[in-house]
């Protein structure tokens, strides 16, 4: 052995070392610790959650080792990889590091959920004994390296105090122990990080502390939280200025080596760090960015979808809705969507959007926006500047999706938060699960406290729900899967009847509603002198109680309809003295109205509620009403009671306007709760009738006259059409009303029966003439589209026809002429379920005739009498297209 290699040999036994130590070849390492104490309740569970999640994914992807990140949460199995948040636990961790945590490395710690400060400091609420800031602190200080600590919980003011005395970096939401709400800079501070993670460490705080003061400022709230930063050597408020300038050589994504220099960090006394450049947060540049494989599968799938629902404008790969309940029924939706546009037409539909809220009360958050375009590059799109309706007491944001064309993707998440702002007893929510376009993928989950009673009823399916549960809440999760498209057709019943939808609801009876409702009307029969006195003065000519309600109920009708509803409002009717001073009310104040002067001469009287247009599910206790009428019991000439909806002022007395017969209507009268159907007096008629009569002239022209008059739901519908209508615009209807029955004829010197006195029935008068009368194709002018009902030769769901009314139409043509009697028809006659119709012709003294009845007895028809009828009306067609 040489005498140089003795030497190494001696040296090696001794244990001294030769060669540059690892320490000094190795790069600092970096860790990092996320905390997610005990939340409270769902929703904040779910933020929190949110929060931890997106911490560790950001931390990994911006170079922290999977090993050395640990992670805290209250609920491990709601967060795989992560330990359960106990003292314990995370100050055992804590010790731990201080062992393997070298001078040079960094350790990041993000602290999220529920704290709150008393006598001993500030508490975290972790499970099991709470955590404590002065641990915590001794535990952090024992660790080498350089620190950075943000305190995103509750009054993490409480921090600064126990955490200052050493040389780390602490950021807290909030700097007054006074600040007691959830922090919203948590959100904030993720989302820069996310967008920005190689900016500087004091640029992403600046940039997140005027992100959150803008939230507070957009939505007209009072600013709740107060950042501040201890940069390691002072306390400092936003902007933070004169901050440390080393903090500008932090970021949190993994420095580029090839680009560092070594320079001293203030911030932990002696180590060396990587100096990086830095850049402030800016805003995403309206540039497409680069396809991936992602957003290539993205496109694909939507194209397969497509492609097995041809035809289609559009399709929806994913609808998906989760709704959070909590203790006080404040309700918090997220909806994540996904729309291939199959057609360029789909693009008018879904290329601009609105979305509309009603701070502070619902207020509707937009939490991001992509459109993938057709070559799979793809763009993040953000809203423009809110618009705000002070009537309306709503705010509207557009969102607009720049190249929208065919063959390009939508994707849209967003986030509702619903306060209750109507002191009702309960939450309610409905949710309609199926559309006019296809979705591949339909989910909803349904999160509401365990120990608050929730019903769910699914509509139009028989799926059942998995159900699981979190810390704080029962979970109904309904993966409904590929959902076919609702195309409407004419003559659909109301879409909620012929939908797949669901509706929740934590009302226990309808017994509980009826109390409710009783609490918040009662004070709203209250009279005032002066309308008890305008009661008597109404009816100081009415000899009959009937004519008593006739009276009141035509002065209530002439009111102006208007309504503005927010808050209790949108359920409590306004005073009867507010209503008639204002001459103005919408459904329930005049119904209420009615109902209490009614009660002041002594005629029992009922404010209902009810769900006008739609079906209302008995069996089922939740707010499900849209409308309020009147309701007597009994009065003369009115056995089985008498229903009065004083609404649009078009609704003649003992008759009803669209969408209320049929209905279950609620009572809200002391005792138990009651349900009655809303019915048309014994003996209502529907009719319509129109009577021409013609006579040719020497020179070959014709004139005439015409009459149309109506009963019950025929004429409300005219007084709608004529009562807004100009001189020229209601002679242009008469016009097209004539022309439903002749062509070649013209009408003028209209003359209409007043339209705002509701005792005469509708009539109108006109004059015809012109050069030939020659019947046209339908040559009946029936209320409703029948002929385009009766389009297609199957139907596949049931047929409402006249808002499910029994309806009568007749008409009388004659013409008086000399030349050669025709050849008369054979009389006509048809009958179908629910239909008949007769056409009988004559002949007498050189006067033509053609009296055309169609009679309507049960206007919902379902799909096995649909062909049957069909039938019917085809063969009415033909037949009144015969001349005579």
């Amino acid at each position: 052995m040489t005498k140089f290699r003795r030497i190494i040999f001696c040296l090696l036994l001794l244990g001294i070392a030769i060669l540059p130590s690892f320490s000094q070849a190795q790069s600092p390492a970096r860790h990092a610790v996320v905390i997610g104490a005990k939340s409270g309740e769902q929703e904040l569970f779910d933020e929190n959650l949110s929060y931890c999640k997106r911490t560790s994914e950001l931390l990994l992807k911006n170079g922290f080792a999977k090993d050395r990140v640990l992670v805290f949460f209250e609920s491990p199995e709601s967060l795989p990889g992560s330990t359960e948040a106990s003292s314990d636990a995370i100050l055992s961790s804590l010790a731990k590091l201080a062992g393997s945590v070298r001078e040079g490395d960094e350790l990041w710690i993000f602290i999220y959920g529920d704290a709150n400060i008393n006598q001993r400091g500030l508490s975290l609420a972790t499970k099991g004994k709470r955590l404590y800031d002065k641990p915590l602190a001794e535990a952090l200080d024992k660790i080498p390296g350089r620190q950075f600590v943000f305190g995103l919980c509750r009054q993490s003011a409480g921090l600064m105090d126990s955490m200052k005395n050493h040389p780390r970096v602490l950021f807290t939401a909030t700097s007054d122990p006074n600040e007691l709400n959830p922090p919203r800079m948590a959100k904030h501070l993720i989302d820069t990080f996310a967008a920005n993670p190689s900016s500087s460490l004091l640029e992403i705080l600046k940039s997140a502390s005027e992100k959150t003061e803008e939230e507070y400022k957009s939505k007209g709230l009072a600013i709740s939280e107060t950042p501040q930063l201890f940069d390691g050597k002072d306390i400092l408020s936003f902007p933070y200025a004169g901050s440390d300038a080393k903090m500008l050589a932090v970021a949190i994504a993994a420095p580029k080596p090839e680009k560092s220099t070594l320079t001293e960090s203030t911030l932990s006394g002696t180590a060396p760090v990587p100096a990086v450049k830095t850049e402030r947060p800016t805003a995403s540049a309206k540039v497409a960015e680069p396809a991936t494989e992602e957003t290539k599968a993205l496109l694909a799938k939507g194209q397969a979808l497509a492609a097995k629902h041809p035809g289609f404008k559009a399709v929806f790969l994913w609808e998906k809705k989760s709704m959070t309940v909590s203790q006080d029924n404040a309700v918090q939706t997220t909806s994540d969507t996904a729309i291939f546009l199959a057609d360029g037409s789909a693009s008018e539909i879904f290329g601009s959007l609105i979305l509309e809220d009603s701070p502070p009360f619902v207020e509707k958050e937009l939490l991001s926006a992509r459109i993938i375009l057709p070559d799979a590059s793809f763009l993040n799109v953000s809203p423009e500047p809110s618009i705000t309706d002070t009537k309306m007491r709503r705010r509207l944001v557009r969102l607009k999706f720049p190249g929208a064309c065919a063959g390009a993707l939508l994707e849209l998440k967003s986030k509702t938060s619903e306060k209750p702002e109507n002191q009702m007893p309960m939450f309610e929510e409905e949710f309609q699960i199926q559309h006019e376009f296809p979705v591949g993928e339909a989910e909803l989950v349904i999160q509401y406290p365990k120990d608050k009673p929730c019903r769910i009823k699914v509509y139009g399916s028989e799926f059942k729900p998995v159900q699981t549960q979190t810390p704080y809440s029962a979970v109904s999760t309904f993966k409904f899967g590929e959902v076919p498209a609702f195309e409407p057709l004419a003559g659909d019943p109301p879409i909620a009847d012929c939908v797949v939808r669901m509706r929740i609801s934590s009302l226990p009876s309808w017994d509980e509603f009826l109390k409710w409702a009783l609490r918040i009307t009662e004070k709203s029969m209250e009279l005032d002198d002066p309308v008890k006195a305008l009661a008597v003065k109404l009816t100081s000519e009415a000899k009959t109680d009937t004519e008593k309600v006739k009276s009141i109920y035509e002065f209530l009708c002439e009111l102006r309809y208007e309504t503005t509803p927010v808050g209790v409002r949108s359920f409590r009717p306004r005073l009867p003295s507010e209503v008639c001073s204002s001459k103005y009310g919408d459904c329930k104040d005049k119904a209420n109205a009615l109902a209490a002067m009614s009660r002041s001469l002594g005629i029992d009287a009922y404010l209902v509620l009810l769900n006008r247009g739609g079906f209302s599910d008995v069996s089922f206790p939740c707010w499900q009403f849209n409308h309020a009428i009147a309701f007597f019991p009994k009065l003369e000439g009115y056995p089985n009671g008498l229903w009065c909806d004083a609404t649009d002022g078009s609704t003649p007395f003992g008759t009803l306007p669209p969408g209320d017969i049929g209905r279950a209507a609620l009572i809200v009268k002391p005792g138990n709760f009651e349900f009655k159907t809303v019915t048309l007096p014994s003996g209502a008629e529907n009719i319509l009738k129109q009577i021409v009569s013609l006579e040719e002239q020497t020179d070959g022209t014709v004139k005439g006259s015409m009459v149309v008059s109506a009963l019950g739901l025929a004429d409300y519908e005219l007084r709608q059409q004529f009562k807004r209508l100009s001189p020229k615009q209601a002679e242009s209807l008469a016009q097209h009303i004539t022309n439903d029955s002749f062509s070649g004829l013209s009408a003028s010197k209209l003359q209409l029966s007043p339209l705002h006195e509701l005792s005469k029935p509708f009539e109108l008068r006109a004059v015809l003439a012109g050069k030939s009368a020659r019947l046209s194709f339908r040559s009946i002018n029936f209320p409703v589209p029948l002929w385009a009902m009766v389009a297609a030769e199957t139907r596949d769901r049931p047929l409402l026809i006249n808002d499910g009314q029994p309806l009568k139409v007749a008409q009388e043509l004659s013409c008086k002429s000399t030349l050669p009697e025709p050849a008369l028809p054979a009389p006509f006659k048809t009958e179908a379920p629910g239909f008949k119709a007769s056409v009988v012709f004559s002949n007498k003294g050189g006067v033509r005739e053609r009296i055309a009845t169609i009679e309507l007895s049960q206007p919902m028809l379902s799909p096995s009498d649909y062909p049957a009828f069909r039938q019917a009306v085809l063969e009415v067609l033909k037949a009144l297209d015969t001349d005579f």
